[in-house]
């Protein structure tokens, strides 16, 4: 091959040594589109993607040393074992509150100077950052792009073949801010994109009706609060379900080694004073990410507005919420939804820092007794991905650096990074978590089948799609009966034996 003039020699070397037959066998295959080989009218060279080698049933080689020595020659064990091994890919992720265009004036931002708070001069800082990650190839995430902002990074985003997805949903205040996931187009195939208002993922159950009365009484305790400039106490089932946040998931294939993966972005909603809103939009956000996912690997990033330790941080690292917890969120007793992620994940940072950031947000507003420093930002990543790095942040230094905006820094949250390497359909968490619900169904149903007492069971209507299908695929493989009931999300699944009533 002309383009790679270090494997003419080489195999020169082999022919002189060996057989040709032998010497095609043991040839060099270039890095990238890998080669093949197959058996037909003798042995020959096959320039093609690994998933077509692999369909048709063709043997993978790997990569090698150039080398003339026959010491070097991989074993057939080795080859067996490098051919069955999974392809991967390195990326590297970034994620970066830019601050809205429209919440950044002068007297908001009382403590920076008014020259760091301008807009245009602000831009030019975010792109000369974001350049630099551009020379990197770096799927870039990004939250708090306004409608004023997101035009001129469609077009700095496209003058660098890159391919950019946003999608705004705030209001005029803050100029309909929004979320964007921008990834360069010569290294990543987009295969899907999806774009979901997270509140829409649940069915929220209609209030009861309000008597008229109660009605009165409700408005008029809400008129005296008003003018003894009392806030009201928020209702976390109301205010999670208003929430307008919308998720961006992506699922690109690396066009080299055809990895594929999934990546989302999302800005949580600021609701510090009633936590229980960022539970729910945390289990929703992240269950519905790693059900579209599966076993393909997964990033979770975004700013999430919670602090490590924080109970939808412990739902996202540990997988779960204790009922305990003074932030799980209580339904309405005719609502059966329960916070919960399908597996864990894990925090880029703290997996190569053993500890999170000291901070990814320094701000100060007006009115605030001190100035906010935490860590609110994270790439969270899932099995069959390890981390290689990540950006370092600085420590609170003295003087102190903050708070932002300032010379250096253009927004009052810091960009974060993390360099990943990725294994296709490394995600073992989702087969894991998904055997053992099918062995825990397959034992509930095949004890209804031998239960001479056991009539019928029915199931929340709070399962996916799969678990649907494969409840109604298992019972009548074993002769059960079955039925959903009910539409869209509301759906719920009976099964009972044949020889009895249903009802």
């Amino acid at each position: 091959s002309s383009a790679r003039p270090g494997l003419q020699g080489a195999f020169h070397t082999m022919v002189a040594r060996r057989s040709l037959q032998t010497a095609l066998m043991m040839c060099l295959i270039a890095h990238g589109n890998a080669w093949g080989f197959a058996t037909a009218d003798g042995f020959k060279f096959l320039l093609q993607p690994a998933r077509a080698r692999h369909l048709r049933g063709l043997s993978t080689l790997t990569c090698c040393q150039s080398s003339t020595s026959s010491e070097d020659v991989t074993s057939d064990d080795e080859m067996s074992e490098l051919s069955s091994a999974r392809p991967s890919t390195r990326a590297r992720i970034v994620s970066y509150n830019v601050l809205s265009s429209s919440l950044c004036e002068p007297d908001y931002h009382v403590k920076c100077k008014p020259s760091n708070l301008d807009e245009q001069k602000r831009l030019k800082k975010v792109v000369n950052q974001l350049d630099e990650e551009i020379e990197k190839q770096s799927i870039i995430c990004l939250q708090e792009v306004s409608t004023k902002w997101a035009g001129s990074l469609h077009t700095f985003f496209c003058e660098q073949d890159y391919h950019m997805i946003h999608m705004g949903y705030g209001n005029k205040f803050d100029g309909y801010m929004g979320v964007c996931i921008s990834f360069p187009t010569t290294k990543y195939r987009l295969k899907e994109s999806r774009i979901i208002r997270v509140s829409d993922l649940k069915q929220w159950p209609k209030p009861p009706p309000e008597n008229p009365f109660k009605r009165l009484k409700g408005a008029i305790k809400g008129l005296w609060l008003k003018i003894r400039q009392i806030r009201p106490p928020i209702d976390p089932v109301f205010d999670a379900k208003k929430r307008a946040n919308q998720m961006i998931l992506l699922n690109v294939e690396d066009r080299e080694t055809e990895t594929s993966f999934w990546v989302a972005t999302y800005h949580m909603p600021c609701q510090f004073r009633v936590p229980a809103v960022m539970v729910t939009h945390t289990s929703l956000a992240l269950s519905e990410a790693q059900l579209a996912a599966r076993n393909q690997p997964l990033i979770f990033c975004g700013d999430f507005n919670f602090k490590p330790g924080d109970s939808p941080y412990n739902l996202v690292t540990q997988g779960f919420i204790e009922k305990k917890d003074e932030h799980y969120p209580t339904m309405p007793v005719n609502d059966p939804w329960v916070p919960k992620v399908k597996y864990p994940m894990k925090s880029a940072y703290y997996l190569v820092n053993n500890q999170e950031p000291q901070y990814t947000n320094w701000a100060y507003t007006k009115g605030s007794p001190d100035d906010f420093i935490g860590c609110l930002d994270y790439v969270f990543v899932s099995q069959g991905i390890s981390v290689e790095s990540v950006k370092q942040l600085d420590q609170i230094s003295d003087p102190p650096q903050g708070p932002f905006p300032n010379d250096a820094e253009p927004s009052d949250h810091l960009l974060i990074a993390a360099d990943l390497n990725i294994v296709h359909e490394g995600n073992t968490g989702w087969t894991e978590q998904d055997e053992m619900w099918k062995k825990d169904l397959e034992e509930r149903l095949t004890a209804l089948l031998d239960d001479e007492s056991g009539e019928k069971i029915q199931f929340p209507s709070s399962l996916n799609s799969y678990q649907r299908h494969y409840i109604h695929q298992f019972a009548a493989g074993i002769g059960l009966e079955s039925k959903s009931s009910g539409q869209g999300r509301r759906r719920r699944i009976t099964v009972w034996k044949p020889a009895r009533s249903e009802n």
